[in-house]
């Protein structure tokens, strides 16, 4: 499975929006993937991107309970 390493641009006009990072390591090699949610930007996240910020969103309701 190939992880994009790209960053996905935020549109000019927000001032606010969720933004999320990840950075995975196997065999001392690192990728870093970082996107804003998808209403934030016009380029295309991947839905494996997506399912990814789901995960983490739902970690993120885990700990703040």
């Amino acid at each position: 499975m190939e992880i994009p390493t790209t960053t996905f641009p935020v549109k000019s006009d927000l001032d606010e929006y969720e933004k999320y990072g990840l950075q995975v390591t196997l065999n001392d090699k690192s990728i870093n993937v970082q996107w804003p949610d998808q209403n934030s930007t016009q380029e295309f996240i991947p839905p494996l991107i997506g399912q990814v910020q789901d995960s983490l969103d739902a970690v993120i309701a885990e700990i703040i309970k």
